[in-house]
């Protein structure tokens, strides 16, 4: 399924039919609940009780058949959700066996890597991600998962290069669209990122990612009234699947601007908020200008702490830390 509203939407009517007309289609159930999470998470949060209908639909599909792989995949997609509040390890469990009923699920590979990028698992979500655009080359939330995987490990002229390959199959990938400013950003391409932002937002016009992004250019540019609008609108739009990120960039624009206190408090509302990952924070170039605040550092400490856990428990031994 592509990141489109009017296609989620569709796609639900259909499975609502499939399920109305064969309540004892365990597939339809989980398909159903599949659909729903992306309504859910990336486009009406607060509407239609989405991720309730998912977890409902999916524990329907398992009722009816415990090894149906899509339907556990489904369930860790409605735990790892704002509304659900970001459950990593719950989560990755459910994504773990889908992967061992089905080792080619593919969604399941997907948003494991996913949930190992916002954890700060960064070669172990590479790993996963890749696999599972071999199997769907063209599954765009892979491939935007994969770039902004990339950014956190400042490889961005390699994210670079596969945006655009992305880009190049479809489009209007609105996920994809929205992280690819933070190359431009943190390589000082400034105008390139001015006109990224724009395009994001012919798509998603009030998504906070785009809002972070336009308030970390401004902040760069040095139009302290306009990054701290953008900033606002960050914070007052909806919570989707992808807020973190925009929270993220505001803290970078307020580090940008020497605001420390009010850029902690993004970050720690960003970790709390499904993206803990110490590694994106410990290498962001912007937010170095903050290692000199006491109250970061402490904060910073206790995110390696959570990390290292993390590492521990579902990471490579030989992972440098």
């Amino acid at each position: 399924m592509n990141y489109d509203p009017w296609e989620c939407r569709r796609a639900v009517a259909l499975f609502e039919q499939v399920t109305t007309l064969e309540p004892g289609f365990a597939p339809g159930w989980a398909r159903l609940a599949a659909a729903c999470v992306y309504m859910g998470t990336f486009f009406e949060p607060d509407e239609h009780d989405w991720m309730h209908r998912a977890g409902q639909s999916a524990r329907k599909a398992l009722a009816m058949n415990p090894d149906d792989a899509d339907a556990h995949c489904a369930l860790a997609r409605s735990l790892w959700s704002p509304a659900n509040g970001f459950q990593h390890r719950a989560a990755l469990a459910s994504f773990t066996h889908a992967l061992e009923l089905d080792p080619s699920c593919q969604q399941a590979l997907t948003w494991k890597g996913g949930v190992f990028s916002h954890l700060g698992l960064l070669r172990e979500a590479d790993e996963l991600l890749k696999e599972a655009l071999e199997l769907r080359p063209d599954d765009s939330g892979a491939g935007a998962l994969l770039v902004q995987n990339a950014y956190y490990d400042n490889r961005f002229d390699e994210a670079d290069e596969m945006a655009a390959r992305s880009l190049t199959r479809n489009p209007t990938d609105s996920q994809l669209l929205s992280f690819r400013p933070a190359a431009a950003l943190y390589t000082n391409r400034l105008e390139d990122a001015e006109t990224q932002i724009h395009q994001a937002r012919q798509l998603l016009p009030d998504n906070p990612v785009s809002h972070g992004h336009e308030a970390l250019l401004w902040a760069l540019r040095e139009e302290g009234l306009r990054s701290e609008e953008c900033i606002a609108r960050a914070l007052a739009a909806k919570v989707l699947l992808t807020t973190h990120h925009g929270w993220h960039y505001a803290a970078a624009a307020l580090a940008v601007m020497d605001r420390p206190a009010e850029a902690l408090r993004l970050l720690q509302r960003a970790a709390s908020v499904g993206l803990p990952a110490y590694p994106a924070f410990r290498d962001d170039r912007f937010l170095a200008k903050l290692n000199d605040y006491p109250a970061y550092r402490v904060w910073l400490a206790g995110l390696e702490r959570e990390w290292l856990e993390y590492r521990r428990d579902f990471g490579s031994p030989s992972d440098p830390v």
